[in-house]
């Protein structure tokens, strides 16, 4: 999966100026072992980049490049 957002215009009540903005594309890439003994079993690559031009001090969300492998095992009981 891929996915791509962007946001423009964006008002910020600290400063006057409202042209900042931010994008962020994802990358998800996933496989769930059908049978066997490892059936249920899913993996999951993520890759995410996120760059915005928000220039306060102590903003939450700063410009940053992520990447995690997520394991995942469903357990079904009877």
């Amino acid at each position: 999966m891929t996915r791509y957002s962007k946001g423009v215009d964006i008002h910020q009540t600290q400063l006057a100026d409202d042209n900042y903005k931010e994008s962020a594309l994802d990358f998800d890439l996933s496989y769930r072992i059908p049978s066997g003994k490892l059936e249920g079993l899913n993996i999951r690559a993520r890759h995410t980049r996120y760059r915005n031009d928000l220039t306060l001090a102590g903003q939450a969300f700063r410009p940053d490049d992520e990447t995690r492998v997520n394991i995942d095992y469903t357990w079904k009981f009877k």
